[in-house]
């Protein structure tokens, strides 16, 4: 599950820019993520588990001047890209 998950935002001339920083249980190595959203726009950033375990997902969405942030929940196993992962 995700162990660890830190969120900041600064106003840009063209959205907020939003980084997001996590990291899958607590030995995970952290991964960076960036993006500018503008009002109404929104983000999911997916964060994979062990091969056969579903990814943990959340949404970031603007709402006007107002960020919002869900609760991490657990995607279902796509057969397809988690058999592809583990021939390889």
């Amino acid at each position: 599950m995700l162990a660890r998950a830190a969120s900041i935002f600064r106003y840009r001339k063209h959205g907020y820019n939003v980084v997001a920083t996590l990291a899958s249980g607590a030995e995970g190595l952290p991964i960076r993520f960036s993006s500018t959203l503008r009002p109404g726009q929104r983000v999911v950033i997916s964060v994979p588990q062990a091969i056969g375990e579903p990814s943990v997902n959340f949404e970031i969405i603007r709402d006007g001047d107002v960020l919002l942030v869900s609760e991490p929940v657990t995607a279902p196993v796509d057969e397809m890209t988690t058999a592809g992962v583990a021939d390889q």
